[in-house]
């Protein structure tokens, strides 16, 4: 059991994508719309249960190799922690995560491509968090914003002690998402300070919750 939490929204943070895509997402990006409709279609709903917490990287949609598409900042070497659809982490990271409980979550094995560069990168993975907790406290959070008429938040992580989490956090796995706030990674006490004490990235940005 942890002795605390910590949040980040991790998928969510605009300084952290890179424009690595699938195979399947570089035909629908050169090809003409009307040609890959389906195929987007099927694109959209994989990523919905990506951000649901649901296992999507058996899917055959998610290649093995992931190729830049456009530069917009420097890249050589990719950093440890970035997002484009899918949160992608080192394999240094994903070591750190393997030392901690994951539950059902998963990973998936890839290389980035830099054709610009002419360069491979095979030392990466998709992470496919498969856990989910019930555990954000609405009323006693602040800093949230509502998503229109959906059940669920924003939320950008500026100030420790916002964000307000049931004691049923502590339980389980030490890293998971929580459905109530769009994008967000949540982990334990623990895991947060390995990752820390690690000084990998800098982003994407933790705060602490408060445990209530």
């Amino acid at each position: 059991m942890s002795d605390g939490v910590w949040v980040t929204d991790g998928l969510m943070d605009a300084e952290i994508v890179y424009n690595f895509s699938t195979e399947v997402m570089q035909k629908i990006l050169t090809e003409p719309p009307e040609e890959n409709r389906e195929l987007l279609d099927e694109v959209n709903k994989l990523l919905s249960a990506y951000k649901r917490g649901q296992r999507v990287v058996d899917s055959s949609l998610i290649s093995e190799e992931l190729t830049l598409q456009r530069v917009t900042r420097p890249v050589e070497p990719p950093p440890h922690f970035f997002k484009n659809d899918y949160a992608i982490i080192s394999d240094d990271v994903r070591a750190i995560l393997e030392q901690f409980n994951l539950g059902q979550t998963a990973f998936k094995t890839v290389t980035l491509v830099n054709p610009f560069k002419k360069t491979r990168h095979p030392n990466y993975n998709i992470l496919n968090v498969c856990e989910v907790k019930d555990a954000v406290d609405v009323e006693s959070s602040r800093g949230l914003r509502k998503r229109g008429h959906l059940a669920s938040y924003n939320f950008t992580p500026t100030e420790n002690d916002a964000i307000a989490v049931r004691h049923i956090a502590l339980e389980g796995a030490d890293l998971w998402m929580d459905l109530t706030i769009n994008g967000a990674f949540f982990v334990s006490d623990r895991l947060h300070a390995a990752l820390q004490n690690a000084r990998l990235f800098k982003r994407p940005r933790f705060v602490r919750c408060r445990v209530i």
